[in-house]
C-alpha cells in the first residue's frame, strides 16, 4: 500500500511538472510572436495571396471588401495592436497608362501607414505588367510579388475595368472609426497558424518572388503618395523576409456611414467612386491626406 501511494505521489508530480513546462514554452512563443508583430508585421499580410485576391475580383470596391472579409483569412495585421486586425483602405492613383493601388491602414487619425501597392502599367495591346510590392517598413527593401508569366492580360476582370475609357479611380471613402457597415473586426490569430493557413496554397504556384520593379512611372507615381506612420517614421523597419504563410487594449466598436457619391475623375489625384456596401445615412468622410 504504502509502495503504491509513494508511485502515486511521483507521477503525479511528474505531471504538474510537465504541464508547467508546456505553460512556459506556450508563454515563451507567444510572447516572442507579440516582440516581433510590429518588426516583422508583413508576415501577417501574404502578398501572393493578395495578389490572387486582387485578380479574382470584380473591381476596386469588391476588392477593398474581400481583404477585409474574415472569411478569405488573408488580412492577419494589427498594426495598432489592439488585438483586432485591422480594417485595410484601397486608394488608387492613375496616370496615363499606370495605376498604383494602394493598401492602407489608418492607425489613428490621420496617421496613415502603407502595407503594400500593386502597380498595373500597360506594356502592350492586351498585355500588363503587375506586381504586389510590400512597403519597405513591413517587408523589408524590394519584397516584391508578381505572376509567374510577369505579366497579366485584359481577361483578368478587374484590369480590364480600370483600362476602361471614362474609368474613375477609386478611393475607399472609409477611415478611423468610420467603417462601412458590413463590417465586423476579428482577432487576430497567432502567426504560426496564419502562416500554416496559406504554406499550401495553390496560388502560390500562380506567384513568384523578385526584387525587379518593371513600373519606372508606379514607381514615380508611389513615392509622391506614400504615406508612412509616425510609429515607423523612426526608422523600425522588417529585419526578416516575410513568410507564407497580441492582444492588448480593446478599442471602442466602430461607427458606420454611408459613402459619399461619386465625383469627377482627375489626372494622378484619387477621386471617391460609387457607393460600398453597408447603410445608414450618408455622410461625406474626410479625404486622407
Amino acid at each position: 500500500m504504502k509502495k503504491t501511494v509513494i508511485i502515486l505521489t511521483i507521477t503525479l508530480m511528474t505531471i504538474f511538472v510537465l504541464q508547467i513546462s508546456v505553460a512556459q514554452e506556450t508563454t515563451s512563443e507567444d510572447t516572442s510572436d507579440e516582440v516581433s508583430s510590429a518588426e516583422n508585421a508583413g508576415e501577417d499580410f501574404d502578398l501572393y495571396e493578395v495578389l490572387g485576391l486582387f485578380e479574382e475580383s470584380e473591381n476596386l470596391e469588391e476588392f477593398e471588401q474581400a481583404l477585409n472579409t474574415e472569411d478569405t483569412g488573408v488580412n492577419n495585421l494589427d498594426l495598432n495592436e489592439d488585438g483586432e486586425v485591422d480594417y485595410i483602405r484601397v486608394v488608387e492613383y492613375a496616370e496615363e497608362d499606370t495605376h498604383v493601388v494602394v493598401l492602407q491602414v489608418e492607425l489613428e487619425e490621420d496617421d496613415f501607414q502603407d502595407v503594400a501597392h500593386i502597380d498595373i502599367e500597360k506594356t502592350g495591346e492586351d498585355d500588363y505588367v503587375l506586381q504586389a510590392i510590400g512597403a519597405e517598413e513591413l517587408y523589408g527593401e524590394d519584397y516584391i510579388i508578381e505572376p509567374e508569366t510577369g505579366s497579366t492580360d485584359s481577361t483578368t476582370t478587374v484590369v480590364r475595368v480600370i483600362f476602361r475609357p471614362g474609368y474613375v479611380v477609386w478611393v475607399s471613402p472609409w477611415r478611423w472609426r468610420r467603417y462601412p457597415a458590413w463590417w465586423r473586426p476579428w482577432r487576430r490569430v497567432p502567426r504560426a497558424t496564419y502562416r500554416a493557413r496559406w504554406a499550401r496554397s495553390v496560388r502560390r504556384t500562380r506567384y513568384r518572388r523578385t526584387t525587379v520593379k518593371r513600373s519606372a512611372r508606379g514607381r514615380n507615381i508611389y513615392t509622391t503618395q506614400r504615406k508612412t506612420s509616425k510609429k515607423y517614421a523612426t526608422g523600425r523597419r522588417a529585419t526578416t523576409q516575410q513568410q507564407p504563410p497580441s492582444t492588448q487594449q480593446r478599442q471602442s466598436p466602430p461607427t458606420t456611414t454611408s459613402p459619399p457619391q461619386r465625383s469627377s475623375p482627375s489626372q494622378g489625384r484619387p477621386t471617391n467612386r460609387g457607393i460600398s456596401p453597408g447603410g445608414g445615412s450618408r455622410t461625406q468622410p474626410r479625404r486622407s491626406r
